[in-house]
């Protein structure tokens, strides 16, 4: 059966390949996946530095962005698809994309690829509000009349952490996804 574990315990074939292209200085037999890399990389940028605006196109700059490049170029060869961007000290040193972003017209995907990411911008926005509030910034107790001008009466005394653990009893929000609305639009619809 294609994709069944082999009962032995063998690496699959294409966990195989994908220690053969650790990157050099990592353990081979630690395996990696693609994902948890960007997840890590995608963290970079906000990890206490400030990215006002990347370049446009592909940018390679330095040791670490080649090793990363030729990992992630032997990754999309077997069939790893994404954008990368890592940020240090506010300056972009790795930005290139990898694969197809749509496989039947043949068009690659670029930097510049916009992606449909649905839900998981909740766990970076998360993980702000907790480093804003371990800062001092904040407290998951405020009230989001704090932050927000003409909140309704009913809704005056949600908190944060209601709004970041989905309890804090508002409506689903039942608009096209891909219907472009101000902030403002968005918080009106968001509190009615």
């Amino acid at each position: 059966m294609k994709g069944a574990p082999d009962p032995s315990g063998a690496p699959s074939l294409k966990e195989d390949r994908l220690r053969q292209t650790h990157i050099p200085g990592r353990s081979s037999s630690s395996l990696a996946p693609a994902g948890a890399i960007l997840v890590l990389l995608a963290l970079g940028p906000w990890a206490g530095c400030s990215l006002t605006s990347p370049p446009s196109g592909t940018v390679v700059r330095g040791e670490t962005s080649t090793r990363l490049d030729d990992y992630l170029s032997r990754a999309a060869g077997l069939g790893y698809s994404g954008a990368v961007l890592v940020a240090r000290d506010g300056e972009v040193v790795f930005q290139k994309g990898y694969g197809k972003a749509d496989r039947e017209r043949e068009i690659p995907i670029t930097p510049e690829t916009l992606f449909d990411i649905g839900s998981i911008t909740k766990q970076f926005t998360a993980a702000a509000i907790l480093k804003l509030e371990e800062e001092g910034k904040l407290k998951v107790s405020d009230p989001i009349t704090r932050y927000f001008d003409d909140v309704p009466e009913d809704k005056r005394s949600i908190t944060l952490h209601q709004l970041l653990t989905h309890s804090a009893g508002l409506a689903l929000y039942s608009g096209d996804d891909y219907e472009i609305v101000s902030r403002e639009t968005m918080i009106q619809r968001t509190l009615e």
